[in-house]
């Protein structure tokens, strides 16, 4: 057993018939008139329309193939990871530029010469793109973003809709499976702020549903654990006659003991502070104390200093054994509005050599959304576990659509915006001021950038030419995939978020580059052990991929 070396032109034309096996199935879902594929994720039959899910599913048994469909699935999944969506997008054009940058170096053009044309045509729609940008300034826009990212799901859209407007673009808005056994899907809207942590004795209980709730409370942060029972205890004494919430990382047998015996009949609620790390702990108590406007016991103050006036306070709270919610906490405008600030920091201004990750990005903006009082939950509601993973898809890809849109605006959809800086005057005066050859490297690329468009034309069955020619009209018109018809896109509301363009654009031509410099590529001599190789009867080129690529 032993390697293979497949030698540059070789090598490149099979990576990049895996890139079309892969991406065809992309189209296949892609606009408004895609479908859904189906894969087995081991116990049952899943059903999606989301790219870079489709392309992580696809493994090719010739290896070189397979070579091509991690090319295309790389540049996807940066674009997800960084968006959340404009994965489809993404991988058509990853796909496309290889194609026509294959073709060029087959023709003898210097591949120095092509990744430098790549990377000033990236530069050159960068600065282009920002001038077709608008930014939202109202809840339709809003909803259109959603309805077009979740397919045409109008029940959605407008959930998304009530969401975000309700908790603006700061809070946090998640999804989940709905209970309900008609398959109906709600919104939830956590109002004050939710700790993740109920009391630690049922003896608190004040009402049905093993509820405790108390209004006027006053709040203590404790720092450390609760061990000293007698310091304690004069604590409790001093607060005697007003409830008291206490948030601990924990508490003693003997404090424990004294909480279920005596202070929870006495309007008294202990709880354990969320958190599963000293460091994580500490977090969340920093977090409290900006809420409660308070001071942490044993940090910034300590217990025999306490006393009522310096807790914290909320209006009202009901605590369970699992959560306590809080309504109306003392919170400092101008303090919280200095820690925000901090941890939006944290995202906004990362170092490239210690860069977050996903998770914590997310750890940070659900405690901003904590900290802004505003917490929206979509439960997403399905007749069957086929159709709820589809939708959860749909409802993700809406949702991040939606925050790019917030943050970094939008501009036309439906593929128009890239069309319009190909075909545009701009273009054209680059092209007036470059030599021959790099002329036919700008052509190439551009033409690559009108990909999209070309497969929603073609997916509605109409004429690419004839559309081409209706689209010198007003900016804000461009093909509607639903109708057929050239329209004003902006009154139907089919809009892109700008920072889901531009990644788009970013990572394919990022892995184009990587894909000309391709000279050889090293395989395992040991042949798969089908008969015959299966990978064409996946993809056998038909339909919109076999015509347009």
């Amino acid at each position: 057993m032993g390697n293979i070396v497949v030698k540059s032109f070789d090598a490149r034309r099979a990576m990049l018939e895996g890139m079309r096996i892969a991406v065809g199935v992309v189209i296949d879902t892609f606009g408004p008139r895609g479908k859904v594929f189906a894969y087995n994720n081991g116990t049952n039959t899943i059903l999606s329309k989301d790219g870079v899910t489709a392309l992580k599913k696809i493994k090719l048994s010739d290896e070189l193939k397979d070579m091509g469909v991690k090319f295309v699935t790389e540049a996807s999944d940066k674009a997800n990871y960084h968006n959340g969506d404009g994965s489809s997008t993404t991988a058509i054009l990853t796909y496309a530029m290889c194609k026509a940058m294959n073709g060029l170096i087959d023709q003898g053009f210097d591949i120095n010469l092509i990744r430098t044309c790549i990377t000033e045509i990236r530069d050159f729609i960068f600065n282009l793109l920002s001038n077709f940008k608008c930014d939202i300034d109202d809840e339709k826009q809003i909803h259109d973003i959603a309805f077009i990212s979740a397919n045409g799901d109008e029940e959605m859209a407008n959930l998304i809709t009530q969401a975000f407007t309700s908790i603006g673009d700061k809070g946090l808005v998640s999804y989940a499976d709905s209970q309900s056994r008609y398959g109906e899907s709600s919104l939830v809207l956590s109002k004050g702020c939710e700790i993740g942590k109920g009391y630690i004795s049922s003896k608190c209980v004040n009402s049905a549903n093993d509820q405790c709730i108390l209004e006027d409370v006053y709040v203590a942060i404790f720092r450390d654990p609760v061990e000293d029972l007698e310091h304690f205890k004069m604590f409790i004494q001093l607060m005697h006659g007003h409830n008291l919430l206490v948030i601990a990382p924990d508490y003693s047998d003997e404090v424990a003991a004294f909480y279920t015996n005596t202070a929870a009949k006495d309007n008294n609620v202990f709880i354990r502070t969320p958190g599963y790390s000293r460091e994580s702990i500490q977090r969340e108590n920093e977090d409290l104390a900006v809420i409660f406007n308070t001071k942490i016991i044993g940090e910034d103050i300590q217990l025999e200093e306490m006393s009522y006036d310096k807790c914290g306070h909320a209006e009202s709270i009901i605590a369970t054994k699992n959560s306590v919610v809080v309504t109306e906490p003392s919170t400092d405008k101008n303090r919280k509005k200095d820690y925000v600030d901090t941890l939006q920091g944290l995202i906004d201004h990362q170092d490239p050599t210690h860069a977050l990750s996903s998770d914590e990005i997310t750890n940070i903006k659900s405690r901003i959304a904590k900290l802004e009082g505003g917490i929206a939950t979509i439960y997403v509601g399905a007749l069957s576990n086929q159709e709820l993973s589809e939708r959860k898809d749909r409802v993700d890809d809406a949702l991040n659509a939606v925050r790019n849109a917030l943050n970094g605006g939008f501009v036309v959809g439906g593929g128009t915006t890239l069309y319009r800086i190909a075909e545009g005057d701009e273009y054209s005066k680059l092209l007036e001021n470059t030599t021959s050859d790099k002329k036919v490297v700008y052509d190439a690329l551009m033409q690559a950038i009108k990909m999209p468009l070309k497969i929603l034309v073609h997916s509605a069955s109409c004429s690419y030419e004839k559309v081409a020619i209706e689209l010198h009209e007003d900016k804000n018109f461009g093909f509607n995939a639903r109708t057929g018809k050239v329209e004003n896109l902006i009154e139907q509301g089919i809009v892109d978020p700008y920072n889901i363009v531009k990644n788009a654009v970013l990572y394919a031509t990022n892995m184009t580059t990587q894909f000309v410099s391709v000279a050889d590529a090293i395989i395992s001599d040991v042949k798969n052990l089908s008969i015959e190789p299966l990978d064409e009867v996946i993809a056998p080129g038909r339909g919109v991929f076999g015509e347009l690529m």
